[in-house]
Formats: structure tokens, C-alpha cells, sequence
């Protein structure tokens, strides 16, 4: 479903988010615990893990370390205090954290600007926030349990809601109207039932860190 429609009309969300006072930065901030601390990750030992590997090297002043696992590479650079970090998923089955984070909007914006519509889209939402929950649990270098990732979801999803609590009903169905997420959902009302499961298995077929690149 995602890898199809919506993936593909990612950097419209920036405008929706926009419009409804809510940025991405805000949205990744309430997945924090669950993210990868570069600081906090232990190299030698997740090389251990069968089908990781762990290379290590130098570029002038930097200390580049680099793990490779399912398809997904995380790189870390060090230089002095400084620190960064950049995860990329080049698995072909999609970036875990770009397209959970994807179907949360989706289905705040679904319950906000098409409330009783499309129920069988919805419960497909709901099913695969919820598998895709326990494959980041089960998949994060650090470990994070399935609660705080529902923990986290849950925190995304009012953040996502808010706007229009405080919105007249001419102003939210004005912006319903013109925003891109809402457009969104009416492309993913088109697919069926059966597509959508068939690229949710897609997504979870391999085993890897959730990453958000690439997504926009």
C-alpha cells in the first residue's frame, strides 16, 4: 500500500504537517528512545549477531564506523566531540520508520477529515501500525520494547490530532479539503484489502533495523 501510493507523495506531507502547525522534527522527536544513540550502540558486540557486519576506518580527522544488517546500512562519524549518525535501508522493502510514521498520519488524518469513511482502510491502518510496532521492537539495535513503541505511535497520533481540536468546522473542512495527507487517503482507499496486506508482508519480510531513510 505505502511502497506504492503513499511513499511516493511523502514530501507532501511536509506541507500538510505545516499547515496543521505540526513538523516532522516534532513527529521523529516522540520516537526518540527508540532511535539508535550512536554513543549508546555497542559495535563489537552486534557484530556478533549472525548476518551483521561491523567495518571500521578513517577519512582524515574522522572516525567512520559503518554496520551493515538486512540490507540496511547505519553509519557513524566521529570527529573529536562531535557525533552523526545516518541510517539507509537499500533492502528494496522500504524504510520501517519513514512508512510507520506514513500510516500513523494516514490514520489520524482518515479519523479527522473522513470520520465513518472507509472502515476496512482504516482496520488495515490500524493492523499494520500494529505489526509494524512489534517489527521495530523486535528490530532496534537498542533494546526497546513493544510498549514504548505503541508509547510512542500513541504520542505521534495526538500530536497529529491536536490541530483540529482547535479548528472551527468551516476551517477543518477547509483544510481537509486542500490538503495533500487527505489526498493521500483517498489513493489508498482505492487499493484493495488484498494489495494492502500483500505489501504490509512485503515491508516485514526481512529482518532489519527500522531506519527512516530514504522517505522523502
Amino acid at each position: 500500500m505505502i511502497r506504492c501510493n503513499a511513499c511516493k507523495n511523502y514530501r507532501l506531507l511536509r506541507n500538510t504537517f505545516a499547515a496543521a502547525a505540526v513538523s516532522l522534527l516534532q513527529i521523529s522527536s516522540s520516537f526518540a528512545q527508540t532511535q539508535p544513540a550512536p554513543a549508546a550502540l555497542d559495535f563489537d558486540k552486534l557484530a556478533t549477531v549472525p548476518g551483521t557486519t561491523v567495518t571500521h576506518s578513517k577519512r582524515g580527522s574522522e572516525e567512520l564506523t559503518e554496520l551493515q544488517r538486512g540490507g540496511v546500512s547505519i553509519q557513524v562519524t566521529r570527529e573529536g566531540n562531535k557525533m552523526q549518525s545516518l541510517g539507509v535501508d537499500h533492502s528494496g522493502h522500504g524504510a520501517a520508520l519513514c512508512i510507520w510514521q506514513i500510516y500513523i498520519a494516514l490514520r489520524a488524518e482518515l479519523d479527522t477529515c473522513f470520520a465513518g469513511k472507509y472502515p476496512e482502510l482504516r482496520d488495515d491502518l490500524g493492523t499494520s501500525i500494529n505489526a509494524m510496532n512489534k517489527f521495530i521492537a523486535q528490530n532496534s539495535l537498542l533494546p526497546t520494547s513493544e510498549k514504548e513503541v505503541e508509547s510512542s505511535a500513541l504520542a505521534q497520533d495526538i500530536k497529529l490530532r491536536s490541530p483540529a481540536a482547535n479548528m472551527s468546522p468551516e476551517r477543518l473542512a477547509e483544510v481537509c479539503q486542500s490538503g495533500d495527507l487527505a489526498r493521500m487517503v483517498l489513493e489508498e482507499a482505492k487499493t484493495t484489502h488484498a494489495q494492502r496486506l500483500k505489501q504490509l508482508d512485503d515491508l516485514l519480510s526481512v529482518p532489519r533495523p527500522p531506519v527512516m531513510n530514504p522517505c522523502l
